[in-house]
């Protein structure tokens, strides 16, 4: 999977990645025809970070952290230039680092942005967030935007959104403690944007046509951010979360101004204008598709009546008009209690073939316990279909589609003893074949987040890092040639 923080699409073919837990691999299928590559570094070094160029492979650039045994707080960055065959030391990597993406303008060349924390990490009590810039490969970093952090909000959204022609136009959106920031220079100038009258911003979303229709979309609150915890504490940021005055709302002048597309997310009388992710179709010029999933309350009747419940609704003209079609479990007695996240991703030729893949996970210690599953749709988002549930879960992955030919992949993490395969999938998720990386086991290194260390190219090249290096899986996992830093 690809962790990619991005709104780029996959375009050479559908792939769907999931890590799941060893024996619920085993039961869904075989191993792919392909085998894994180790592509080093060398000195068997425990992965915490990789990134991988969104050009890959015709620019083989790999970064990565590492860490050694028993260090829980130094990471070296280390890069290669040649698709794993060389590697060299880039020293200690900046502070708190997170979520870096490799691109490339035809400006600046190669171009590497990522997140960092600063200052006291323990206890959530963060100093602040900033947008961090390289243009040499990770040997030096600029900062761009440092945003002091609200320690109320802790679990405000940060995020990196590109253009989808990004290499032309240097379009970069961000996401730091509600604050929305835009350059059209690759950050070298940043200005800050108002979506909503001060609220703040939970997501954004950007047109596949954003060079010519310069369409984006984006959700706010005045609440809380919700936490994903099931203490007391983390529902009643919940509740408050869903209880603000949110919206959903489109700019088509690249985020100068803004109007509201939230007043049909409604659902049996009960408003749902807190959306917690946005997904716009590939196809969005012709189709006008975007899907919003989104949380509100259970309706008054039902005991208890005050309980979070998550949806997913779809437009089909730009946000005019919405229509609900899912959610996780039938509306009971017993489902309020449940949160939800959900991520989409849907065919580069959506418009023609329809064709979807989800993963959704539920939170809070309900009556479901906290499933994470796959499900796919063929006929635009209309109906979903489980394809896999694997009540267990501690991660489920985002979804990565590229293509129409329906290879297609996404991915989960089972714990608590943090076992992890991949999964994908040549029919567009309607079923899932095991594909597990070597020296994939339980211990420190596999109970973190995977996000960071898992990745999807464009070509459908699945990477992984973990105790043994960097794996690759597909059709560029060794790639021809070199580059140049």
């Amino acid at each position: 999977m690809r962790a990619r923080h991005s709104s780029r699409l996959l375009i050479a073919f559908t792939l769907i990645v999931v890590l799941v837990s060893e024996r619920d691999a085993a039961a869904q299928g075989t191993q792919p025809d392909q085998q894994w590559v180790n592509l080093g570094p060398p000195g068997a070094p425990s992965i915490s970070i990789l990134a991988v160029s969104e050009d890959w492979p015709s620019d083989p650039f790999l970064y990565a952290l590492q860490r050694q045994s028993g260090d829980d707080q130094a990471a070296e960055a280390v890069r290669s230039i040649d698709g794993g065959t060389s590697w060299e030391s880039l020293g200690l990597a900046p502070e708190g680092l997170s979520q870096p993406i490799v691109v490339a303008s035809n400006r600046l060349g190669r171009v590497m942005f990522a997140l960092t924390d600063r200052g006291q990490l323990s206890d959530r009590q963060l100093v602040s967030r900033a947008l961090i810039r390289s243009v040499d490969g990770g040997m030096t970093w600029t900062t761009l935007l440092d945003v002091t952090v609200d320690t109320d909000q802790r679990d405000a959204r940060s995020a990196i959104r590109l253009s989808p022609t990004f290499r032309t136009d240097e379009g970069i959106f961000v996401i730091i403690q509600g604050r929305l920031y835009r350059s059209f220079d690759a950050g070298d100038t940043l200005e800050s944007l108002d979506p909503s009258s001060g609220r703040r911003v939970r997501d954004v979303a950007i047109s596949s046509a954003f060079d010519t229709d310069r369409t984006l979309f984006a959700t706010a609150t005045n609440g809380s951010f919700a936490a994903y915890i099931a203490d007391a504490q983390g529902r009643q940021a919940q509740r408050d979360a869903v209880n603000g005055d949110a919206d959903l709302v489109i700019s088509t002048d690249a985020g100068i101004t803004w109007v509201s597309r939230a007043a049909g997310l409604v659902l049996d009388g009960q408003p749902f204008r807190h959306v917690e992710s946005l997904a716009v179709s590939p196809t969005y010029p012709q189709d006008g598709v975007i899907f919003a999933f989104a949380w509100g309350l259970t309706p008054a009747g039902l005991t208890p009546s005050s309980e979070i419940r998550s949806v997913l609704f779809r437009s089909r003209n730009s946000g005019g008009t919405w229509e609900f079609v899912w959610e996780p479990f039938p509306l009971s007695r017993d489902t309020g209690n449940m949160l939800f996240q959900a991520s989409l991703a849907m065919s580069p030729a959506f418009a023609t073939n329809g064709v979807a893949v989800m993963t959704s996970q539920g939170h809070n210690a309900g009556p479901h316990g906290s499933p994470c599953r796959v499900l796919a749709s063929r006929d635009g988002g209309a109906t979903w279909s489980v394809r896999r549930t694997n009540g267990e879960s501690v991660y489920c992955g985002v979804p990565r589609i590229g293509g129409d030919n329906g290879l297609t992949a996404t991915w989960l993490q089972n714990g608590p003893s943090g076992e992890t395969s991949w999964n994908w999938s040549t029919d567009a998720g309607m079923t899932l074949q095991r594909a597990t990386p070597p020296g994939s086991r339980s211990g420190s290194t596999e109970t973190r987040n995977p996000f960071p260390r898992a990745m999807v190219t464009n070509d459908g090249t699945m990477f992984f890092g973990n105790q043994q290096g960097v794996w690759a899986l597909g059709p560029s996992a060794r790639p021809a040639g070199g580059g140049s830093p």
